[in-house]
C-alpha cells in the first residue's frame, strides 16, 4: 500500500505493506512539491502522480490511500445513528448533498448510543484526485482525513491514541 499525505507544506509518501495486524514500513520519503493548494485542479494534480512514480516505481501496482488535513474536509464530526444521518451533517455544513461525497470511517455502538462520524468532502476534490490519478494509472483506495489514524489507534471514540508524523526539517 502506498499512503500520501498531503500538507500545506510538504507530500509525504509511506509505502508499506500488511504483515498480520501490523504495518512493514518500506520506505517513506517526499515528493518534491506541496500539491495541496492544487486539490480542484486535476490537471496539475497529474505531477503528484507523476512524481510518485519516479519516487516509487512500483507504486502503479499498489492501493493508494490518500491523507488530507481535516480542514479541506466540509464537515468531520460524529453524529448519533439515525436514518437522517447525511441530510443532518450536509445541513450543519451548510452544503447540498449533492455537491460532497462522504464516508463514516469510525462508528462506534454499545448499549447507550450508536455514533458514527460523517466526513464531507467536497465532491469536486474528490473528482479531480480521481481523475489525476486515473490519467496516470493509478486506483485511488481511499481518500480520508488525517485525525482518522487518531481514532483508528484504538478505535474508542471518546479517547484519542497518538499517531506519529516525521516532518522533513525535524
Amino acid at each position: 500500500m502506498i499512503a500520501l499525505y498531503l500538507t500545506q507544506s510538504y507530500t509525504q509518501v509511506v509505502h508499506a505493506k500488511q504483515k498480520k495486524a501490523a504495518l512493514e514500513i518500506i520506505e517513506c520519503g517526499y515528493l518534491p512539491n506541496e500539491y495541496l493548494s492544487l486539490l480542484s485542479m486535476a490537471a496539475q494534480l497529474r505531477r503528484m502522480f507523476i512524481d510518485l512514480q519516479r519516487v516509487i516505481p512500483a507504486a502503479k501496482s499498489e492501493e493508494l490511500y490518500i491523507v488530507l488535513p481535516d480542514f479541506t474536509f466540509r464537515s468531520i464530526n460524529c453524529w448519533n445513528y439515525t436514518e437522517h444521518l447525511l441530510s443532518d451533517a450536509a445541513e450543519y455544513a451548510h452544503i447540498p448533498l449533492d455537491r460532497v461525497v462522504y464516508s463514516t470511517p469510525m462508528e462506534f455502538q454499545n448499549k447507550i448510543y450508536h455514533k458514527k462520524t460523517v466526513c464531507l468532502l467536497e465532491r469536486s476534490v474528490m473528482e479531480a484526485l480521481l481523475e489525476a490519478a486515473k490519467a496516470e494509472g493509478f486506483v485511488v483506495f481511499a481518500i480520508e482525513p488525517a485525525s482518522a489514524a487518531f481514532f483508528r489507534v484504538r478505535n474508542i471514540w471518546d479517547d484519542e491514541g497518538m499517531a506519529l508524523f516525521i516532518d522533513k526539517e525535524s
